[in-house]
């Protein structure tokens, strides 16, 4: 009987361990993601910003943004 209860206890114990390190990690995981995004998010807004800026200073005078492709007007 005492030797039931030790397998017992040891098979418990190393279940709530692993439990443990498994939500360590996933929470871990969750926040690095999330800065992932926001870094790609900063990026992104970064990227449109400077692109629409280029494209304010390389346009021709008089000529406003047009919204689409370039060279597919008709």
């Amino acid at each position: 009987m005492c030797k039931l209860l030790r397998f017992f206890r040891r098979s418990r114990d190393q279940w709530k361990e692993k439990c443990k390190t498994a939500k360590r990690e996933n929470k871990s995981l969750k926040t690095r993601l999330a800065k992932m995004r926001e870094s790609r998010d900063r990026w992104k807004t970064e990227a449109r910003e400077l692109r629409e800026r280029q494209m304010a200073t390389t346009a021709p005078p008089g000529q406003a943004q047009k919204s689409g492709s370039p060279g597919r007007g008709k």
